[in-house]
């Protein structure tokens, strides 16, 4: 369990969201030891929703600003499609 403290401790310096994440992770991956030597079934599942519900709004509240969204798409190349390769193919062998 330390150690779970420890890596949520170093990850919510570098991100809030996803020190919960890995947290929510490291439980539900030790839910056997946890459960019942620690606490009951039904608040280690409040605890896991407890966490899932903060993720929900902690990510809503990380989302872009409409104009980055907006930006990123417009700068972001998109890769050509198969069929569009294909044709590009298909006219060098004709010339």
């Amino acid at each position: 369990m330390r150690e779970i403290g420890e890596e949520f401790v170093r990850l919510r310096k570098e991100s809030r969201a996803g020190a919960w994440s890995s947290l929510q992770e490291r439980l539900m991956e030790n839910l056997g030891l946890l459960v019942p030597e620690a606490t009951s079934m039904k608040d280690f599942f409040s605890l896991a929703m407890a966490i899932e519900d903060f993720l929900r709004t902690e990510q809503g509240s990380e989302s872009m600003h409409p104009m980055e969204a907006l930006e990123k798409f417009l700068n972001t190349p998109t890769p050509l499609s198969p069929a569009l390769v294909a044709d590009d193919d298909d006219e060098e062998l004709i010339q």
